[in-house]
């Protein structure tokens, strides 16, 4: 085993022995996906405090449709999501058809303002398609976001750079249906 791995392996054992319950939800997770199980693919911690954040009057708008459009129809009054991956959004509408809260676009940015914006999307060189990266959509996001309100970055500790950007709240730790430690960032605004 590589030294790379044995961190890996490491950073992975100290999250689960810090919180007992996520290695549980884990473990029940790990041979689905988030969008069967109405879960987004954040770390435990973030979806545990979205529990807390959420309430029946808020605007949800998502770079990236998913589980997360489950848990978010669910539990807010509108959600709104830009998917391009046409078989991604096909499944992803087939499983909230039921929502009447629930808005797909094809293209585009934040049209209004909201109180949860999650970025969450495959960029370059991950997806040929998109052609901005998180940081970009995390500019246009700043405009809309809603004083009060959050932006969510998914996968942050690709884009620790962002962290400069005010006051943040990293969630760093197990997720459902992942191979080992993500992290999630809330942005508060």
């Amino acid at each position: 085993m590589d030294g790379s791995c044995f961190n890996r392996v490491l950073k992975f054992a100290r999250h689960a022995a810090a919180r007992p319950g996520d290695l549980r939800r884990y473990l029940d997770h790990r041979r689905t996906t988030p969008l069967e199980i109405g879960l987004p693919w954040f770390s435990y911690a973030a979806i545990d405090f979205l529990e807390t954040y959420l309430k029946p009057d808020m605007s949800v708008f998502e770079y990236g449709a998913g589980g997360s459009t489950v848990f978010f129809a669910s539990r807010v009054s509108r959600v709104v999501s830009r998917e391009p991956d046409e078989k991604w959004l096909s499944l992803t509408r087939n499983r909230v058809s039921s929502c009447q809260n629930v808005e797909f676009i094809s293209g585009g940015h934040v049209d209004a303002p909201f109180y949860v914006i999650v970025i969450d999307h495959d960029e370059p060189p991950y997806n040929p398609q998109s052609d901005e990266t998180r940081e970009q959509t995390f500019e246009v996001a700043k405009k809309f976001v809603k004083p009060g309100g959050i932006i969510i970055v998914d996968d942050s500790w690709r884009h620790r750079a962002l962290r400069r950007e005010g006051h943040v709240k990293v969630f760093e730790g197990l997720g459902p249906c992942r191979l080992g430690v993500t992290s999630t960032d809330v942005y508060f605004f």
